[in-house]
């Protein structure tokens, strides 16, 4: 474990976190990210914590308040930022979304890991 070019779940889902507060609270604003995790709290039951396990829930919510082409905007901005911090190189593939970007980074981590373990 810790080999760089690895990154364990758990930090994967840390830095996904990360990526989501960060990308909104920069382009939203800190009081709309925390209006959105008191939103997914109240009405969706998901604490901060569980939004890397509710991405579909996450982005029902962005996508009913600023609407699909945002929303879109959004998740690639975050995706942007989340592949910057687990050192992979981002490219933009039509009609992907952010759940899509995640799946691609595990698996692309996972081969990687593969590879250096050879």
């Amino acid at each position: 474990m810790g080999e760089s070019s690895s990154v364990p779940e758990r930090d994967f889902n840390v830095k996904l976190l990360k990526s989501i507060n960060d990308t909104i609270s920069d382009l939203l604003g800190q009081a709309v990210l925390e209006a959105l995790h008191q939103h997914l709290k109240e009405l969706y039951d998901v604490i901060p914590d569980e939004i890397p396990y509710r991405l579909e829930t996450l982005f029902e919510v962005l996508e009913y308040t600023f609407g699909v082409a945002a929303t879109k905007t959004i998740g690639r901005a975050i995706t942007r930022n989340f592949y910057a911090g687990i050192g992979l190189r981002f490219v933009d593939i039509e009609n992907y979304g952010l759940q899509n970007y995640v799946e691609q980074a595990k698996k692309e981590l996972s081969q990687s890991k593969e590879k250096s373990a050879t």
